[in-house]
């Protein structure tokens, strides 16, 4: 059943672009947030995000418990799946940005490309730093690799174990942990708890997913980069796991020479060969995945 939900999931990511629109704005997310300043109103911020972020999982839980075990049961725990996943994945559209990066790149329209390195940017500590200076040829694509997982593969990765329930429940985290447009907010102890949490929902992700990329790109000198490099990795649990990722990726990508540009401009066509080359292992990496998940499907290891 699962992998039947994954598959029509990337189908309809795929080939239903009225979906990317619908949740280019953050429907999902912004509902979220919408309803624990409702609930904040009367209970504060801390419970308000207890009951939403514990709250909704065992909801779903219980609906999940109640589908029959027939055919019928089949269908509807297939369609919350899609639906959860649909809501879950994905939800700052970062692989859009990076297709925009890419045609921008491609044609030489710089004032393009500033405004999509400023969207793969938000959240991140390149945010605040100049868009030329800050984005290198190797900036740019251990981003868009680490972007890949944050947006799509711990999702996946959370329902294979624990099912919708678990996506949900990792998405919710995510959500939680970095709530937008609100300064203080991130900064306290609950967000810093429930980020410290993401980051050990990540570790075991994180690990599979540098797998993937040794897979699907060069594998010897990805596998050098990942016992090569762990050492020099200093801080928390999240900076190594992203450090791991954008290492690894990066090696994989087996790309050699930097850009030849002056450092004050911007070299859109090096730019375009290093976004072709990181997306396109961040798909192979994801449809590996899914390939583990047939193949375990099929010895009856996942249902």
């Amino acid at each position: 059943m699962k992998l039947m939900a994954l598959i029509v999931v990337v189908l309809l990511e795929r080939f239903w672009p009225a979906l990317s629109r619908w949740r280019a704005d953050r429907a999902a997310e912004r509902l979220i947030h919408r309803a624990r300043t409702r609930l904040a109103d009367g209970v504060g911020h801390p419970v308000a995000t207890g009951i939403l972020w514990l709250g909704l999982p065992i909801v779903l839980y219980g609906v999940l418990t109640l589908v029959d075990h027939g055919v019928m049961g089949a269908l509807a725990y297939i369609g919350i799946s899609i639906g959860v996943l649909l809501l879950m994945l994905a939800p700052r559209q970062a692989h859009r940005h990076v297709d925009d990066l890419h045609r921008a790149c491609e044609h030489g329209d710089e004032a393009a490309v500033h405004s999509a390195l400023a969207q793969l940017a938000e959240g991140t500590e390149l945010e605040s730093e100049p868009i030329v200076e800050a984005w290198s040829t190797q900036t740019l694509a251990e981003r868009i690799i680490t972007l890949g997982f944050h947006e799509w593969f711990t999702v996946l990765f959370w329902f294979v174990l624990a099912g919708p329930v678990g996506a949900l429940f990792y998405r919710l985290t995510d959500w939680f942990a970095r709530p937008p447009h609100e300064p203080t907010e991130p900064n306290s102890l609950g967000c810093m708890r429930l980020a410290q949490l993401q980051a050990w929902l990540d570790w075991p992700a994180a690990r599979i997913y540098a797998v993937l990329l040794l897979l699907a790109g060069g594998f010897n000198r990805g596998l050098e980069a990942w016992l090569q490099g762990g050492d020099a990795v200093q801080g928390t649990v999240a900076q190594h796991n992203s450090a791991l990722i954008g290492r690894v990726g990066h090696a994989a990508l087996e790309l050699e020479r930097e850009d030849d540009c002056d450092s004050a401009t911007l070299c859109l066509a090096d730019q375009s060969r290093w976004i072709k080359g990181a997306t396109a292992i961040v798909l192979r990496s994801l449809l590996l995945g899914l390939g583990l998940v047939a193949l375990f499907t099929l010895s009856s290891w996942i249902r």
